[in-house]
């Protein structure tokens, strides 16, 4: 599961004509996959859990002021795609 997530999350920012870098991406004992992004002066963190659990928080550089947060529990793994997508494109247009 956490693979195809990878995947996911890599495929997107390397085929976008967004500014995303992946900072890091691990998988923690096989039951968490987390991802540190940023982009222009903002940074995002990205989590799932074993259970579908999704955690994502986007927030600026420099002042360390929190633009979103949020957790969410998804029952199957193309909804959490989609979740993942979506954040992930509001993410890379930031909003002042």
């Amino acid at each position: 599961m956490f693979q195809q997530i990878r995947e996911f999350i890599n495929d997107y920012v390397s085929s976008s004509n967004n500014k995303i870098t992946v900072d890091s991406d691990v998988i923690h004992n096989g039951k968490k996959l987390e991802y540190a992004l940023s982009i222009n002066s903002y940074m995002a963190s990205l989590s799932v859990l074993t259970d579908l659990t999704y955690d994502f928080f986007v927030g600026e550089v420099e002042s360390e002021k929190i633009k979103s947060s949020k957790t969410l529990y998804f029952d199957n793994i193309e909804d959490l795609l989609r979740q993942i997508k979506a954040d992930l494109d509001d993410f890379s247009e930031p909003k002042q």
